[in-house]
Parts: C-alpha cells; structure tokens; sequence
C-alpha cells in the first residue's frame, strides 16, 4: 500500500501540495472511521441513519451480517427479530410473512386468506387458513381472544370447523371450535408463548350455495368470560380490562335457560378510580351467538355516562330455551372495576 500521507521525508512538495495531502488524508481516515462505526453485526443491518446506523432484523428476514437483510425462504421462517438465519420447516411450508410453519397434514390446496378481506366460500376447496396475532412485539398486554365472525353476503348459514392443531380440521376428523348459522363466531383464545401468532386451520362450508362470498371480520377485544349465577353477581377486574385506545369486554354466560322462561339482567359497573365509564350492552335475540359482539348482535344497549354506569336487558326464550351470552363492551381502560349483575330467570 502506498503512504500518499505527508512524513518526514516529505522533502520536494511545496507547502500547497502537502496541505492537499494532508486533507485527502484526514478525508480517508474519516471515510474509513464511518464505514467500522456502520458494520452492523449478524442479526442487524445497515440502516443508513446516522444517529441509528443497525436495525434489529425484522420477522420474517436474516441479517447474516453484511449489512442487508433479506426475506426467509420458501420452507423457512424467521420467527422473532435479530436472527441472523432462518428456521427450516418439517412441512416445507410457511404462512405467506415467513413467520409460522404449516402443519404437515395442511391440505396441499388449502388456502391462505387475510382478515378483512372478502373471501370466496367454495364447498369443493373448504380448507382456509389465517395467521392470528394476540400483540405487537414487545407489546406488554396482548389480547386475550380473537373472534372470528363470519359474515355472508348472501344470507347463507355457514358451518366453521377450526383448530391450531391439525391443518384439516373437520367433523370427520378433529376440531377445536365450532360454530354455525348466520354470522357464525367463534373466539380463540391466546396461546401463551407464541407472540409473534399462531395459524387458525378452518373447514368452511356453505349450507344454501355451493359457492360464497363472505367477510372475516376480526374482534380482538374479549378479555373475560364469566359464567352467572342466579341472583346477585360480583365481578371484579384488574390488569384484563388494562387495554388502552381499544375496546375492552366483559362476556356473560349461562349454560341453560329452561324453556319458555323470561330472563332479566339490571348491570351497573364501577370503575376503580371513581372516573365516569359508559358500556355497551351486545346480545342477539333472533340468532343465538355464543359470542355476541359488534358484527353479529341485534341488540345494543348504551348504559349510562357517569361514575355508576347502569343497563338493562330483558328477553325471552322459546321452546327450546337455550345459551345465554350477553357482552359488555367498555369503551375505556377498566382497570380495578367491578361489575355487579342481577340475575333472574322467571318462567312465563
């Protein structure tokens, strides 16, 4: 390597020359100072930013560290950041983001579709899957379910087979949830240790059209199921309802109601530091709903806005009685509340 930097034996150049050498120098020295200070070790690369030279590689990339980072591929995941190579699958088959493995007995035709999207129904193709995700990353309060309502543009009753066990779920085989009728729901819960999400496998099947058009309409905001008790109820809640600038809900159950029976429920909520609340109150009284939410009720009661939040909600049951599910819905962080139900079931 030649030494163009001026020395000792800089004799000959006059003083013009060795103040260009100098400066080239100093300007190679810097050059050489940035690009060390920007080498982004494996797991990180070059961000172009001076104040933050090496991001962390993101889900579904590998940075081996050379300063780029590229996407994982087919076959492989990368299942949390800063990894600097990729994880092979046993099945050889991934969700499309790279970032969870398929299930080796996944039907080779299944199909991956995305939430909020509209989702052609086909009876002869019924296998779907779907990555659900309960939290961002490094988010420190994920969602404790996700529901899934079905919603068919024709009015068509649907038959929704599901599991994040087997890749076909079916009657025939196995299933983990199970839902029917007009804006069919089911409600998955958080399968703890998998932040970056796990893959819903589902059997859909249209019951009045061989092929259908139809919504999958997300709802992440279930946090605690309750089951009544005839009379008076006390709930009392702390870090589930703890979700800030989202919905926060509450769902009552009870397993049987006798046939032809009137039931009443007078709800008041209090939230622990005494600031005004307000909840919606959610039921379908014309299609059963395990779940009631925003998408698939026909009742919604607005309680009150004040310290005491109050509502009420009469129905009835016909001949076959049923499943009581009635959701409330708080609009607000209800950290430390308390719920009080009064419950009663009165015969006709």
């Amino acid at each position: 390597m030649v030494d163009i930097c001026p020395s000792h034996n800089a004799r000959g150049f006059t003083p013009r020359v060795i103040l260009a050498l100098l400066l080239l120098c100093l300007i190679l020295l810097w050059s050489s100072s940035l690009a060390t200070a920007t080498s982004c070790p494996a797991g990180y690369f070059d961000s172009g930013n001076i104040e933050h030279p090496c991001y962390e590689c993101s889900v579904g990339h590998y940075c081996p560290g050379d300063g780029h980072s590229y996407e994982c591929a087919n076959g492989t995941i990368s299942n949390q950041i800063g990894l600097s190579t990729c994880l092979t699958c046993a099945s050889q088959r991934t969700n499309s983001d790279h970032t969870v493995c398929l299930l080796p007995d996944t039907p080779q035709d299944a199909r991956e579709f995305s939430l909020k999207h509209v989702l052609e129904i086909d009876n002869h193709n019924p296998y779907l899957y779907t990555t659900l995700r309960f939290s961002e990353i490094g988010e420190s309060n994920p969602f404790q379910y996700i529901q899934l309502t079905f919603l068919n543009s024709r009015a068509a009753p649907m038959l929704v087979y599901a599991s994040t066990v087997t890749g076909q779920p079916s009657p025939q085989q196995s299933f983990q949830y199970f839902a029917s009728g007009l804006n069919a729901t089911i409600a998955v819960p958080n399968p703890r240790g998998r932040s970056i999400g796990v893959i819903l496998y589902l059997h859909v099947v249209s019951l009045n059209a061989r092929k259908s058009a139809m919504l999958v309409q997300p709802y992440n905001y279930l946090d605690l199921i309750y089951t009544l008790q005839p009379g008076s109820n006390f709930i009392q809640t702390s870090s589930e309802l703890a979700l800030y600038s989202v919905d926060n809900e509450v769902l009552l159950t009870y397993p049987k109601i006798p046939p032809n029976a009137n039931v009443e429920l007078q709800i008041s909520a209090r939230e622990g530091f005494n600031d005004k609340i307000s909840f919606v109150l959610c039921y379908s009284s014309k299609i059963p709903q395990r779940f009631p939410n925003y998408y698939n009720s026909d009742t919604f009661i607005t309680s009150s806005y004040k310290e005491n939040a109050s509502a009420l909600l009469r129905t009835n049951f016909g001949n076959d009685g049923g499943y009581l599910a009635v959701a409330l819905i708080f609009k607000q962080t209800f950290w430390n509340g308390k719920i009080n139900v009064d419950f009663k079931i009165m015969s006709k």
